[in-house]
């Protein structure tokens, strides 16, 4: 384009040159002179359309430049709407996190606290059994219409009795794997005091012996 322009405007000067040295050779020239005219005029017309072509050329690759400027703006402005989205979304998922965490901890503690309470409770129940002392409220045991010992068996080990997480409520019981592994022949026991319980947390079943009805039938428990 600057070649063409360039070429348009040599053009020009020589034919306005030519038109300069016509008129002064007199008028046998002016059939030149006219003709330099019509030339000078073309090459004018030229230079301007050449011009014209060139501001069109020029506002072209303005409007690009400016389309381009536009799309890297608008790009800069998703990209950073998409990362404020991810920062509030990670930001909500450590508040869920953190909030999980804390009602973990919290039903932890208290699962802790209701095993403590439900351990110090059978150790209680355990320790009177074991002395015979007297129960209060609903812990009082009727005496038994009759005794049957277990002469058989030593008393029934300490270690042995747990305390269960039941569906229904903690249960106090003397596990069967725990007594038989402590050298207690389980056939001695009276099969009535057996009990199987569903545990709240875990997705197995417990068997074991129900103190309170081993000592209604007899059976002599560990004392501490």
């Amino acid at each position: 384009m600057k070649k063409t322009l360039l070429t348009l405007t040599l053009s020009a000067s020589l034919v306005i040159s030519g038109i300069g040295s016509a008129a002064q050779a007199g008028p046998q020239n002016k059939d030149n002179t006219a003709m330099f005219v019509g030339l000078a005029a073309l090459a004018a017309l030229g230079v301007a359309l050449n011009q014209k072509k060139q501001k069109e050329e020029d506002a072209r690759e303005q409007r690009k430049d400016d389309a381009r400027r536009a799309a890297e703006r608008e790009r800069q402005r998703q990209m950073a709407r998409e990362q404020a989205r991810q920062a509030e979304l990670d930001r909500q998922r450590y508040q869920e996190q953190e909030r999980y965490r804390h009602a973990e901890r919290q039903r932890h503690e208290e699962l802790e606290r209701q095993r403590q309470i439900a351990r110090q409770r059978a150790e209680d129940q355990q320790r009177r059994y074991s002395s015979h002392e007297p129960l209060r409220g609903h812990d009082v045991i009727k005496p038994p219409r009759y005794q049957q010992q277990f002469n058989g068996n030593p008393p029934l080990p300490q270690q042995c009795l747990e305390v269960v997480n039941a569906s229904r409520g903690d249960q106090v019981m003397y596990r069967m794997n725990c007594l038989a592994q402590n050298g207690i022949n389980l056939r001695e026991l009276p099969g009535e005091c057996i009990r199987t319980v569903q545990h709240e947390y875990r997705a197995r079943k417990v068997t074991g012996y129900d103190p309170r009805c081993l000592t209604k039938n007899g059976v002599d428990l560990a004392r501490r």
